[in-house]
């Protein structure tokens, strides 16, 4: 947080999207993606930051943009607003880490979203969203049919009492299941805008710190060279399921994520290290 003063009044300016409170979070994803660009866009922008009310920010504006005061005076607050949004530039830039919040209410559910750096989720469940997520980015599907199919592969009911037994991971979400997924999406499309970016968002920030720690697909398998979106995933289920290492192809699925990706970074040091060992000797 950036402690600013305007009129002798403290404010504070958040620095990141974890500094904004939830009940603040959708209305300034709302602006900040769906709101064209215009004079009033950047005050409100700017209010909802600073958290100041309506009335307050009114007055603010009448006082320090007035034609009564000269133009100089009025072209150094404009000044200070400018100085204010450029602060703000992480909006447009940065992943939530975080939770946003802890679980969404659509049509009569209550539904949870997935702890911070997925640390419960099986392997199957990241390959679809991940899937969903890069075919919404890249429209290769036009709409938001896959931005829905995210939202609900990702933010599920709570389990049931019967679903935590001995074998229970840890996952406070009932276990996933892309058939029913398919059918929540339908509710999940009737849900705010602002509150749709902040899940995508948080899915994206995540990933991102999944993808970075761990050294698996190297430059041959980037996402840019993938003939399909999540290639490198689906194509490591199968050669794991063939060679049984975690089973079948669903049982493969059903692993914790962190699992079958420090098998794969382990795995691809010691191909890493065979290959350099037959150079060697040659």
């Amino acid at each position: 947080m950036i402690q600013i003063n305007l009129d002798n009044q403290n404010y504070n300016l958040p620095q990141s999207w974890a500094d904004v409170p939830p009940e603040r979070l959708a209305e300034l994803l709302r602006l900040v993606y769906f709101t064209p660009g215009t004079g009033d866009y950047y005050l409100e922008i700017i209010r909802l930051a600073l958290n100041v009310k309506p009335r307050v920010w009114k007055a603010l504006m009448q006082k320090h943009f007035s034609p009564k005061i000269g133009k100089k005076a009025r072209a150094a607050n404009a000044i200070v607003l400018h100085d204010l949004y450029r602060f703000l530039g992480w909006m447009e830039t940065e992943p939530i880490q975080k939770q946003p919040f802890p679980s969404i209410a659509v049509k009569g559910l209550t539904l949870l979203l997935p702890e911070e750096k997925f640390l419960t989720m099986s392997y199957g469940e990241l390959t679809d969203a991940y899937i969903h997520f890069l075919v919404y980015l890249r429209q290769l599907v036009p709409g938001n049919d896959h931005l829905h199919l995210l939202i609900s592969t990702i933010c599920r009911p709570a389990r049931s009492k019967a679903g935590k037994g001995a074998n229970w991971n840890g996952d406070e979400r009932e276990a996933y299941n892309e058939f029913i997924v398919k059918q929540r999406a339908k509710a999940v499309a009737e849900l705010d805008e602002g509150v749709k970016m902040a899940i995508l968002l948080y899915f994206a920030g995540n990933m991102k710190a999944v993808l970075e720690q761990y050294q698996i697909f190297g430059e041959e398998g980037s996402e840019s060279e993938e003939e399909y979106p999540g290639q490198g995933f689906v194509k490591n289920t199968h050669l794991l399921a063939q060679k049984g290492i975690f089973g079948t192809l669903n049982e493969t699925k059903a692993v914790n994520l962190h699992e079958v990706l420090l098998f794969l970074e382990e795995h691809s040091k010691d191909l890493l290290a065979e290959a350099e060992r037959k150079k060697a000797e040659q």
